[in-house]
């Protein structure tokens, strides 16, 4: 029934809206480490069972609601008309000629990639914002969009006050989503059978703020902007962000992952002007209050703490894990890891954890010493790969890449997990990152979760309608949490 509604509405978007965008294919959906399956023994049940399925299960009900009539801040959806936004055209390239007019107080403006790059620094950065996530790491972002994934086109947005002053920025993406991409694959097959017959049916072009990139949608603030003067900015970014849909002929418009810290100035903007919610995958975050490793392992439960401790008795003497800065001579074979790992997840979602294969080499090379990867070899075969960013106290797990013929006979998973806290307590890093998927194992090894949501809007306000009221039925959550039950 659902699946007739989306035809529907994709229809009337096509009869009544103006179409184009981007002719690659796309989901909105996870991005974040790619965790491997299958890599678990008959002595790994205790690591993956039904209580933790249940305890993540309670975890996505806690964040499951959302009050019609909360206010979690000041809601300024008509923002005075001295703020400008300013869009970067889109291009592959670091060529961006073309400008031409938008309405009202914004305006495309080429801006050249280095002054995005000297942005996300939060301390010494050309204009001093603060932003969350990955993106808080100086200069992921311009690397990231240099290494941009097939199927996008990545650009920025800006916000000026009139006096010339960047009170907001954030990336901007375009691709292409699947509306049964937060389906169960069981069900995906007869869509597919669909959109054989008919061609598009069920594909829109999207604009997106937000990055493919990130866990996180790095909208940057001045850290002195109050919670009134954020949500002032943020409206002013959707204005330049719709007005762009507008220009372009692109119908759905995205905001990609927020989280509750971002609620407070985003809620009432994202309310008045109807966007639907979809819940997106939690992050996993481990918590390291502790001096040692053996602190760490004493607050798992002693199933755990037993079985973990037997993997790395049986496995760490035969495994040599290296903390490298770059990867030169080595990017193929760190892309045939991720690929391998990514082919053998337990959830599809498309472009969205794609990797172009130079990808880790040129976040390592853009981030100025932000980043490190863990190597794992086993007799001189190169057996796995782990990505670390590192910000101000928080590191974050970015990706991960293993050969799935040594992984399980030698608890590759387990040993990068140790691996990547023993290089937070080295440093002192209170916070670790885990990204997305793979909860229940997760949360018997020490994480919490935090909630994300994806916000959207169609253009055409029938189609809104419909999918304001299917939202909330099939989030990304309940795919990784086993189904729609």
């Amino acid at each position: 029934m659902e699946m007739a509604i989306n035809a529907i509405f994709n229809y009337i978007s096509k009869r009544f809206a103006v179409e184009g965008g981007c002719p690659h294919g796309g989901h909105i959906g996870a991005r974040g480490n790619i965790e491997p399956s299958g890599l678990y023994d008959g002595d790994a049940n205790d690591l993956n069972d039904r209580h933790a399925i249940a305890h993540a299960a309670r975890a996505r009900n806690r964040y499951d609601s959302f009050p019609a009539g909360a206010e979690f801040g000041t809601c300024i959806s008509n923002a005075p008309p001295e703020a400008k936004v300013t869009l970067r055209t889109f291009s592959h390239g670091a060529e961006r000629t073309r400008a031409s007019a938008v309405p009202v107080r914004t305006q495309w403006d080429p801006i050249a990639l280095e002054r995005y790059s000297a942005s996300v620094n939060p301390s010494w950065g050309e204009y001093g914002l603060e932003f969350p996530g990955q993106a808080s790491v100086p200069g992921f972002c311009a690397a990231a969009e240099r290494a941009s994934p097939p199927g996008f086109q990545i650009s920025s947005a800006i916000v000026r006050t009139e006096e010339g002053d960047v009170a907001a920025m954030s990336p901007v993406f375009r691709t292409s989503y699947r509306l049964d991409t937060s389906l169960p694959v069981i069900l995906r097959r007869p869509i597919a059978l669909l959109e054989r017959i008919v061609p598009g049916v069920v594909t829109l072009p999207v604009l997106g703020l937000g990055s493919p990139m990130m866990d996180r949608c790095a909208v940057g603030f001045r850290a002195s902007s109050s919670t009134s003067e954020r949500a002032e900015a943020f409206s002013c970014l959707l204005d330049g962000v719709e007005a762009a849909a507008q220009d372009t002929g692109t119908n759905l418009i995205a905001v990609k992952d927020f989280g509750d810290r971002e609620r407070c100035w985003a809620d009432s903007v994202l309310r008045t002007r109807r966007y639907a919610r979809l819940a997106s995958l939690p992050i996993a975050v481990l918590d390291l209050p502790f001096a040692s490793e053996d602190e760490y392992l004493s607050t798992l439960s002693s199933s755990v703490r037993r079985s973990l401790r037997r993997k790395l008795r049986q496995s760490a003497s035969l495994v040599q894990i290296t903390e490298c800065s770059t990867i030169t001579g080595l990017e193929g074979e760190i892309a045939r890891l991720y690929e391998e790992t990514r082919s053998n997840r337990k959830a599809d979602y498309g472009d969205f954890d794609a990797l172009s294969p130079d990808y880790v080499q040129k976040i390592l090379e853009g981030v100025n010493g932000g980043a490190k990867v863990l190597l794992g070899r086993i007799n001189g075969v190169l057996a796995s790969f782990a990505l670390i960013l590192v910000g101000a106290n928080c590191a974050f797990a970015h990706q991960i890449g293993m050969r799935y013929s040594l992984a399980r006979e030698h608890n590759l998973y387990f040993l990068n997990w140790i691996a990547v806290v023993r290089f937070c307590l080295d440093r002192g890093i209170r916070r670790l990152e885990f990204g997305q998927t793979s909860y229940p194992l997760k949360l018997r090894l020490g994480c919490r979760l935090e909630p994300s949501w994806i916000h959207f809007r169609h253009r055409t306000a029938p189609v809104n309608a419909v999918l304001r009221y299917l939202a909330p039925k099939f989030g990304f959550d309940r795919v990784e949490l086993g189904g729609l039950a």
